[in-house]
Protein backbone atom coordinates (compact mmCIF):
# COMPACT_ATOMS: atom_id res chain seq x y z
CA UNK A 1 0.00 0.00 0.00
CA UNK A 2 1.35 3.64 -0.59
CA UNK A 3 -0.37 6.81 0.47
CA UNK A 4 -0.32 9.42 -2.12
CA UNK A 5 -1.80 13.40 -2.36
CA UNK A 6 -2.64 15.04 -4.72
CA UNK A 7 -5.82 16.38 -6.79
CA UNK A 8 -7.74 13.69 -8.05
CA UNK A 9 -11.05 14.05 -10.80
CA UNK A 10 -13.75 12.66 -9.10
CA UNK A 11 -16.55 12.32 -11.49
CA UNK A 12 -17.59 14.13 -15.31
CA UNK A 13 -18.18 17.27 -13.89
CA UNK A 14 -14.74 18.18 -13.90
CA UNK A 15 -15.06 19.14 -9.77
CA UNK A 16 -11.66 18.63 -8.32
CA UNK A 17 -10.90 16.74 -4.84
CA UNK A 18 -7.47 18.00 -3.19
CA UNK A 19 -6.91 15.60 -0.11
CA UNK A 20 -5.39 12.08 0.66
CA UNK A 21 -5.92 8.68 -0.66
CA UNK A 22 -4.87 5.19 -0.37
CA UNK A 23 -4.06 3.22 -3.41
CA UNK A 24 -3.33 -1.06 -3.11
CA UNK A 25 -0.57 -2.48 -5.37
CA UNK A 26 -1.45 -6.04 -5.28
CA UNK A 27 1.02 -8.92 -5.92
CA UNK A 28 0.88 -10.54 -9.80
CA UNK A 29 -0.37 -14.12 -8.59
CA UNK A 30 0.20 -15.00 -12.13
CA UNK A 31 1.76 -18.92 -12.83
CA UNK A 32 2.49 -21.29 -16.08
CA UNK A 33 3.42 -25.20 -16.30
CA UNK A 34 -0.45 -26.27 -16.10
CA UNK A 35 -2.56 -27.82 -18.97
CA UNK A 36 -6.65 -28.37 -17.74
CA UNK A 37 -6.43 -31.66 -18.80
CA UNK A 38 -4.42 -34.63 -17.66
CA UNK A 39 -4.41 -38.87 -17.19
CA UNK A 40 -3.73 -39.89 -14.19
CA UNK A 41 -0.23 -42.03 -16.19
CA UNK A 42 0.97 -38.29 -16.41
CA UNK A 43 4.01 -37.38 -15.58
CA UNK A 44 4.21 -34.41 -12.93
CA UNK A 45 4.54 -30.55 -14.02
CA UNK A 46 6.25 -28.31 -12.71
CA UNK A 47 4.34 -24.63 -12.06
CA UNK A 48 6.43 -21.39 -12.66
CA UNK A 49 5.45 -18.31 -11.05
CA UNK A 50 5.23 -15.43 -13.88
CA UNK A 51 4.41 -12.74 -11.55
CA UNK A 52 5.68 -11.90 -8.33
CA UNK A 53 7.85 -14.97 -6.34
CA UNK A 54 7.75 -16.23 -3.17
CA UNK A 55 4.20 -17.48 -3.14
CA UNK A 56 2.72 -20.95 -2.50
CA UNK A 57 0.74 -23.41 -4.54
CA UNK A 58 -2.17 -25.53 -3.05
CA UNK A 59 -4.96 -27.68 -4.28
CA UNK A 60 -4.85 -31.54 -4.70
CA UNK A 61 -1.95 -33.11 -6.73
CA UNK A 62 -0.13 -29.86 -5.28
CA UNK A 63 3.64 -31.06 -3.87
CA UNK A 64 5.99 -27.82 -3.68
CA UNK A 65 5.94 -25.91 -7.00
CA UNK A 66 4.98 -29.35 -8.80
CA UNK A 67 1.35 -30.38 -9.94
CA UNK A 68 1.22 -34.55 -10.17
CA UNK A 69 -2.17 -36.17 -11.62
CA UNK A 70 -1.70 -39.31 -9.82
CA UNK A 71 -1.63 -37.94 -6.72
CA UNK A 72 -4.73 -35.47 -7.51
CA UNK A 73 -6.79 -38.46 -8.84
CA UNK A 74 -9.50 -38.54 -11.29
CA UNK A 75 -11.67 -35.78 -10.94
CA UNK A 76 -11.86 -32.07 -10.98
CA UNK A 77 -9.84 -30.08 -9.22
CA UNK A 78 -9.08 -26.56 -8.48
CA UNK A 79 -5.53 -25.86 -8.17
CA UNK A 80 -4.15 -22.17 -6.91
CA UNK A 81 -0.92 -19.75 -6.47
CA UNK A 82 -1.17 -17.54 -3.46
CA UNK A 83 1.20 -14.36 -2.93
CA UNK A 84 1.59 -11.96 -0.34
CA UNK A 85 4.29 -9.16 -0.21
CA UNK A 86 4.41 -6.42 2.36
CA UNK A 87 6.96 -3.47 1.05
CA UNK A 88 7.47 -0.17 2.54
CA UNK A 89 6.07 1.27 5.22
CA UNK A 90 2.58 -0.61 4.37
CA UNK A 91 0.44 -1.60 7.63
CA UNK A 92 -0.20 -5.22 6.34
CA UNK A 93 0.97 -7.74 3.01
CA UNK A 94 -0.73 -7.23 -0.06
CA UNK A 95 -2.31 -10.87 -0.97
CA UNK A 96 -3.48 -11.81 -4.48
CA UNK A 97 -4.42 -15.41 -5.81
CA UNK A 98 -5.41 -17.21 -9.15
CA UNK A 99 -6.66 -20.28 -9.68
CA UNK A 100 -7.02 -22.99 -12.45
CA UNK A 101 -9.40 -25.97 -13.17
CA UNK A 102 -7.83 -29.07 -14.01
CA UNK A 103 -9.48 -32.76 -15.39
CA UNK A 104 -7.58 -35.37 -14.36
CA UNK A 105 -8.94 -38.42 -16.49
CA UNK A 106 -9.09 -42.12 -14.57
CA UNK A 107 -8.41 -45.27 -16.27
CA UNK A 108 -10.71 -47.55 -18.26
CA UNK A 109 -10.28 -50.68 -19.96
CA UNK A 110 -10.30 -50.42 -23.65
CA UNK A 111 -10.83 -54.00 -25.85
CA UNK A 112 -9.19 -54.86 -29.01
CA UNK A 113 -11.29 -54.32 -31.94
CA UNK A 114 -8.74 -56.09 -34.89
CA UNK A 115 -11.93 -56.45 -37.47
CA UNK A 116 -13.05 -52.64 -37.09
CA UNK A 117 -17.09 -53.51 -36.45
CA UNK A 118 -17.03 -51.20 -33.30
CA UNK A 119 -17.48 -54.22 -30.86
CA UNK A 120 -14.18 -55.36 -28.93
CA UNK A 121 -12.27 -58.50 -27.95
CA UNK A 122 -12.75 -59.51 -24.46
CA UNK A 123 -9.39 -61.43 -24.12
CA UNK A 124 -7.32 -58.58 -25.28
CA UNK A 125 -7.81 -54.97 -23.05
CA UNK A 126 -5.94 -52.33 -22.17
CA UNK A 127 -6.51 -49.58 -19.52
CA UNK A 128 -5.63 -46.20 -20.07
CA UNK A 129 -7.29 -42.79 -19.89
CA UNK A 130 -8.30 -42.56 -23.45
CA UNK A 131 -8.83 -45.20 -26.69
CA UNK A 132 -5.50 -46.14 -28.81
CA UNK A 133 -6.23 -46.51 -32.43
CA UNK A 134 -7.84 -49.90 -32.41
CA UNK A 135 -9.33 -50.15 -29.54
CA UNK A 136 -13.46 -49.43 -27.98
CA UNK A 137 -14.98 -49.01 -24.63
CA UNK A 138 -17.22 -52.53 -25.20
CA UNK A 139 -16.34 -56.32 -24.93
CA UNK A 140 -18.97 -57.79 -27.21
CA UNK A 141 -17.36 -58.84 -29.92
CA UNK A 142 -17.38 -63.04 -30.31
CA UNK A 143 -15.32 -62.98 -33.31
CA UNK A 144 -12.66 -60.44 -34.02
CA UNK A 145 -11.57 -61.64 -37.46
CA UNK A 146 -14.77 -60.95 -38.94
CA UNK A 147 -16.24 -57.31 -39.36
CA UNK A 148 -19.91 -59.23 -39.92
CA UNK A 149 -20.12 -60.91 -36.56
CA UNK A 150 -21.11 -59.36 -33.78
CA UNK A 151 -24.28 -58.60 -31.66
CA UNK A 152 -26.60 -57.02 -33.77
CA UNK A 153 -25.20 -58.55 -36.92
CA UNK A 154 -27.86 -60.01 -39.84
CA UNK A 155 -28.07 -63.07 -39.87
CA UNK A 156 -27.47 -64.25 -43.35
CA UNK A 157 -29.42 -67.72 -43.98
CA UNK A 158 -27.45 -70.33 -44.99
CA UNK A 159 -23.83 -68.88 -44.81
CA UNK A 160 -22.78 -71.90 -42.03
CA UNK A 161 -22.79 -68.85 -39.04
CA UNK A 162 -25.54 -68.80 -36.53
CA UNK A 163 -26.33 -66.70 -33.48
CA UNK A 164 -26.04 -69.96 -31.46
CA UNK A 165 -22.99 -71.09 -32.60
CA UNK A 166 -21.04 -67.79 -32.25
CA UNK A 167 -21.57 -67.71 -28.52
CA UNK A 168 -21.82 -70.82 -27.36
CA UNK A 169 -17.84 -71.31 -27.05
CA UNK A 170 -17.84 -68.36 -24.48
CA UNK A 171 -20.47 -69.98 -22.39
CA UNK A 172 -18.42 -73.88 -22.80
Amino acid sequence: SSVCSGILYLDVKNQLFDGTFTMRILPDAGFTGADTVYCVLDPPVTLTPTGTPGGAFKGPGISGNKFDPALAGPGIHVISYEVSVQQGAAVEPAKNSTSLRIRVAGLQTFFADSDKDGFGNPLSSVKNCLAPAGYVTNDQDCNDTNASVHPGAVDIPGNGISALSIWLPFFA
